[in-house]
């Protein structure tokens, strides 16, 4: 006799959800990864010239996860009240306070290091900022 799971076809199909759900398992990783890389470009990018190792600004410093950590600029447990996303959005109508000296960050990119807070920060293991060097001086 024959198995009803195996007469109803369900366990020839078993294998293939099993697929289904690990291809959409690694969509989602690779998803994570480009949000969390975006994330890590735009600080490197937009906040690392001031708060880095050497000139920590405000005593703020943006190299490493750890750094980060200890700072309590990303609160995971309440992603909206970290006070990364206070500093970079505008308050009551006003400028945002950071970045200090240039153009604030743009809503996508605002948006950007919103989703990263919510999805939980993840950083790169051993992955450490660094500001982003021209080395293209065929300019002149």
């Amino acid at each position: 006799m024959v198995p009803s799971i195996i007469r109803k076809g369900i366990l020839p199909t078993l294998p293939l959800a099993i697929l289904f759900a690990g291809l959409a398992a690694a969509r989602e990783t690779r998803a994570d990864e480009a949000l969390t890389q975006q994330a890590l470009n735009i600080l490197e990018r937009r906040c690392l010239s001031c708060h880095n190792a050497v000139d920590q600004k405000g005593d703020v410093v943006f190299s490493t996860a750890d750094v980060m950590d200890e700072t309590g600029l990303i609160d995971t447990d309440d992603p909206e009240a970290s006070h990364l996303l206070t500093v970079i959005s505008p308050q009551g109508g006003e400028r945002p306070t950071m970045p200090k000296d240039s153009d604030p960050l743009s809503q996508q990119d605002q948006d950007v290091l919103r989703r990263w807070i919510l999805a939980g920060a993840d950083w790169p293991a051993g992955y450490h900022l660094r500001e982003p060097v021209n080395d293209d001086f065929d300019w002149w």
